[in-house]
């Protein structure tokens, strides 16, 4: 169902359930929690697509570290993704700090992440590693889902796309989340590309540790 009409639901049923039945008046809160989170992101994506669209659309690199960004993200998505039975493995390797976005940074981070939850969680399974290779912030999430067809892999990028899979139908979502993601990174002198893979998916963040002092724009860094 879509975030509000979850949102009401679960807080009937956890008003219901507040005096006899306390732990499940719990379950229902932290669903009720996730539902918001949910909600945020997807309001996130509008007004950044909108933004963009108006070309209006500024970024504020400040120095920070990436690792930290991506941790609280990740946290952030955590009890989603084990409720719907994902290992998480992570390997965060980029101690640094450079200069970026991090309110950026974070929004690509959850939209992969929530690409996973909805799309990919047949496959169990989500890895997020870092690392700094020369010049370049690097950032893979991968997951072992039903992957996506070679015919798609460009098209997701695109506004509104989304690959219909019998594994995820029913999930909702606005398409806006990888265009978005990869729009964001190429503003940083960045990209954002779907690895070959015969086994899930793997998305690759690149960000240049030295050079996201001055942002640039899509067309310059496409």
């Amino acid at each position: 169902g879509t975030p509000l009409t979850n949102l009401s639901l679960n807080l009937d049923l956890a008003t219901d359930a507040l005096t006899t039945r306390p732990a499940e008046a719990r379950k229902r809160l932290a669903l009720v929690s996730e539902e918001i989170e949910r909600l945020s992101r997807l309001v996130a994506n509008v007004l950044t697509f909108s933004r963009r669209e108006r070309d209006v659309l500024e970024l504020k690199p400040v120095r920070c570290l990436p690792d930290e960004v991506i941790l609280r993200t990740l946290d952030a998505f955590r009890p989603a993704l084990e409720r719907r039975g994902i290992l998480i493995e992570s390997g965060l390797s980029a101690p640094g700090a450079i200069m970026l976005d991090p309110d950026a940074l974070s929004q690509i981070t959850g939209n992969l992440l929530s690409n996973v939850e909805k799309y990919a969680a047949s496959g169990k399974w989500l890895s997020i590693i870092t690392r700094i290779d020369g010049e370049i912030l690097t950032m893979e999430v991968r997951d072992k889902g039903a992957g996506i067809p070679r015919e798609a892999r460009e098209r997701i990028f695109a506004p509104f796309e989304r690959v219909r899979h019998a594994t995820n139908e029913g999930a909702s979502g606005t398409g806006l989340g990888l265009a978005i993601g990869r729009d964001l990174a190429r503003r940083m002198g960045g990209n954002l590309v779907l690895l070959e893979g015969e086994n899930g998916s793997t998305f690759r963040l690149t960000l240049p540790v030295t050079s996201a002092l001055s942002i640039v724009s899509t067309t310059d860094a496409a």
